[in-house]
């Protein structure tokens, strides 16, 4: 049998009892609740008490005091059967989510930093791992079939389309050599060579027209020295920087010597004469402050704000995070 604290969140209306109690309203759906919750039974028994009383030969005094006599009956039950002792446990149970929901968000900056923050064993694991898939990737080339007429010729990894001649409403086009994208992963010298049309970015030509007249020097105008200078920034997890070039086979011979590669790749690329190369690569955020400031001594203008800077050792704080970096190398018209 129910007590009239589990009870007393399920009970029924007075107004459904009452018409529960009368046989000709009688709603069979909760016969079962009111024979087993004591509480509708108090109900049902003080409507029969009431009945009883109406029906009885006393005068109105006399049912007034049965009236009363009855009503403090009702008052007279424990204190802990009158009060809603369920509204308690409801309360305790929005306290314990509220204090599950503040400890978990708390938590969440904690995770977010583990999450981003990839130990060394994990990024040697990864560069092997992607290294095993290049390799076999390049030892066994799918076989290249001619598409029906009238649908575009897409080129394969490693093939790049000398036709290919993007349109800008700037004006300006790449002497029909599209870009070439290059990954590099790792550090290690491996270099994935890929067509800019395999990429899936569509290169915007015009997109930095307006900064091409930009000299090293003017880096002021840019507003780059507006900068707040903290000492204890961090270089970001990606960074990308466009950098314009006289000749785009520079900055690949520089980087070169620097990786201290002797990938045939690198000479692939070298030896073509596209106006930009796409370059992406995986490396600490020491060695990326020191090859940005190799490249500003070779005097390639760098075009974007984003840090590092050349010389910016001074406000970096450099952790030897690994930082992923992408190159945009541009020729100059």
């Amino acid at each position: 049998m129910k007590s009239a604290k589990a009870s007393c969140a399920e009970c029924p209306s007075s107004e459904m009892l009452s018409s529960w109690y009368d046989r000709e309203l009688r709603d069979c759906r909760i016969d079962e609740h009111v024979a087993t919750c004591d509480e509708c039974r108090r109900v049902i028994a003080a409507y029969h008490s009431l009945d009883n009383m109406l029906s009885s030969n006393l005068g109105m005094g006399g049912r007034s005091e049965v009236i009363i006599r009855s009503v403090l009956d009702q008052l007279k039950r424990p204190l802990l059967l009158r009060f809603p002792v369920y509204k308690l446990s409801l309360v305790a149970g929005l306290v314990i989510i509220a204090t599950t929901l503040v400890v978990a968000i708390n938590k969440l900056p904690e995770n977010g930093v583990a999450a981003n923050t990839l130990s060394p064993d994990a990024v040697d694991a990864t560069a092997t791992e992607t290294d095993t898939v290049a390799a076999t990737t390049a030892t066994t080339a799918p076989e290249v079939t001619d598409k029906p007429a009238g649908l575009p010729q897409v080129p394969t990894v490693g093939e790049t389309r000398s036709t290919f001649a993007p349109a800008s409403r700037h004006g300006r086009v790449f002497n029909n050599n599209p870009p070439v994208l290059v990954r590099s992963i790792g550090g290690n010298g491996r270099i994935e060579l890929m067509s800019m049309e395999n990429s899936g970015r569509t290169p915007n030509a015009g997109v930095w027209t307006e900064n091409l007249n930009f000299k090293s020097g003017n880096r002021k105008q840019a507003g780059i020295a507006n900068r707040q200078l903290d000492r204890q920034r961090n270089v970001g997890n990606f960074v990308r920087h466009v950098w314009l070039v006289n000749d785009t086979a520079s900055p690949l011979k520089a980087l070169k010597m620097y990786t201290e590669s002797d990938d045939e790749l690198l000479d692939q690329l070298i030896a073509r004469a596209s106006d930009r190369y796409l370059l992406q690569m995986m490396l600490s955020d020491k060695d990326l402050q020191s090859l940005v400031n190799r490249f500003d001594a070779l005097e390639f203008n760098l075009l974007s704000p984003s840090e590092p800077q050349p010389s910016d050792y001074q406000t970096l704080k450099f952790t030897g995070k690994n930082v992923k970096y992408e190159i945009d190398i541009i020729r100059k018209e």
